[in-house]
């Protein structure tokens, strides 16, 4: 993100800086006029003569009046910027003497920061959410559970089943990634959809579905499992990087 400033040199030697807001045309297609937006004008002062002045005028700089800008302090020279009230100043192109037209990078701290602030909100929107779902479960009992333990167990592992849903769909609805590297594409699929079943088997025995042991045995089993493919892939992925070198 860029903004661009302007300096300019009038024909009775007054200096002026700003962001360039507008340059106007005459019917010629001739600049007839720059406008400058949060203009500043430049003053000088002789330090032999105008000591008060310059006193007076540091003084005010140090309390942080954001008017007045020191340019320029040493000891043959003292020159100072005063902001020009209003929002625009135009000067015309018969005043003009000489002009610099400068382009200066904006940092993106600003931008990042929205978008930083925009995830969190989202993050925060989605937790509370998942949480007035799980609460409307627990209060209004919109599903019969067996017990008090497995309704605390719904609850609990509700939000990793949803969030692990929404990024398990995303996923899967990842044309891009599909068309780019099918490979890749079916390797997150597939590790995303790995981790949803582990917070899926539980409801196994939240639902009354398997008695508690089968489900015990069942999460164990498949928890084995996944270890030992990750510890394949992981094999794999080192003998490919060797291979390479």
């Amino acid at each position: 993100m860029h903004y661009t400033k302007v300096d300019i040199k009038t024909s009775n030697q007054e200096l002026f800086t700003g962001k360039l807001h507008e340059i106007s045309y005459d019917k010629e297609g001739k600049i007839d006029a720059i406008t400058i937006q949060e203009a500043y004008k430049f003053y000088k002062c002789n330090v032999n003569e105008e000591l008060k002045k310059i006193e007076y005028i540091k003084e005010i700089t140090n309390d942080n009046d954001p008017y007045i800008i020191i340019h320029i302090d040493n000891y043959n020279d003292f020159v100072y910027r005063k902001r020009i009230k209003g929002n625009l100043f135009t000067i015309f192109n018969n005043d003009i003497e000489n002009m610099s037209i400068t382009y200066i990078k904006i940092s993106d701290f600003y931008e990042k920061f929205q978008k930083i602030l925009k995830k969190v909100f989202s993050v925060i929107f989605l937790i509370i959410v998942i949480i007035s779902i799980s609460y409307a479960i627990w209060d209004f009992q919109i599903i019969q559970f067996k017990n008090q333990v497995r309704r605390i167990i719904f609850c609990f592992i509700f939000p990793f089943v949803f969030g692990l849903s929404a990024v398990s769909i995303n996923a899967i609805l990842n044309v891009k990634l599909f068309k780019a590297n099918i490979t890749k594409y079916l390797n997150d699929v597939k590790d995303i959809v790995t981790i949803l079943i582990i917070f899926l088997i539980p409801y196994l025995y939240i639902f009354n579905v398997l008695k508690t042991s089968y489900c015990i045995v069942i999460f164990a089993c498949y928890f084995f499992l996944c270890g030992a493919l990750i510890s394949k892939k992981e094999e794999k992925t080192e003998i490919n990087e060797i291979s390479e070198q």
